[in-house]
């Protein structure tokens, strides 16, 4: 009897314990299904507002570099430039997969198949954004290093993230001659880095387009943990 109450008990532990631990991997795989779900939309405002934005001021800058059109307004190239210049490298979130695989609850996945999804998944940014900037020239710095500093520190990705507008300092002050900025580079060797960099945004919306793809099938994968609405 004693024998028997014994393993009623362990009996029941197991499963209490096995109860916790399915609800617990429930709510990181719902937890891992909302952050992939923003990643989502990362990419999509990356597609649909970034790239376009990109590509058409990468255009005009081919185009006078190239000799097709005049530089009508040194300002606006000057501005074209640095536009055609930002980075479209989305902000991608991954703390609640690397949360699910440091605290030991992926291996809580019975099912070989989803956890090795999850796995390849998580590493496909680095390979598929990593193919792209293998083809990337220097474009992006030497743009960076002809810009006037007023414009620099105006067209700079980062002040989105600063809440105050950070005014420029003293030494920024004056009227920057952007005329002497162009002829900073030679036109042949700017207009070559600038066809790369369209080279490279070609790639890389190749790339996001391929992991929206993979996006697609692991949010469906993961469907039967999302929490509703």
């Amino acid at each position: 009897m004693i024998v028997v109450g014994v393993l009623c008990a362990l009996f029941v532990d197991g499963m209490r314990e096995e109860r916790l631990e399915r609800r617990m991997l429930a709510e990181a795989l719902g937890d891992l299904a909302v952050e992939i779900q923003g990643n989502s939309e990362t990419l999509r405002r990356v597609q649909e507002r970034q790239i376009p934005g990109k590509v058409r001021s990468l255009e005009r800058v081919i185009r006078v570099l190239r000799g097709d059109d005049p530089v009508a307004d040194t300002l606006a190239f000057i501005q074209d430039l640095a536009q055609s210049a930002r980075s479209i490298r989305p902000w991608l979130v991954d703390d609640r997969y690397q949360a699910l695989r440091s605290s030991g609850e992926l291996r809580l996945v019975r099912d070989r198949t989803v956890s090795e999804e999850l796995g390849d998944f998580n590493r496909a940014p680095a390979i598929l954004f990593g193919m792209a900037d293998e083809i990337r020239g220097d474009y992006r710095k030497i743009v960076h290093e002809i810009l006037p500093p007023q414009l620099a520190l105006e067209t700079s990705q980062l002040a989105g993230y600063v809440p105050d507008y950070m005014s420029p300092p003293a030494w920024f002050e004056g009227s920057p001659d952007y005329s002497r900025a162009l002829r900073q580079r030679r036109r042949d060797e700017l207009l070559a880095l600038a066809q790369n960099e369209a080279a490279y945004v070609a790639a890389y919306g190749h790339a996001l387009n391929r992991y929206r793809h993979e996006m697609s099938g692991v949010l469906e994968m993961l469907e039967p943990w999302r929490p509703e609405g």
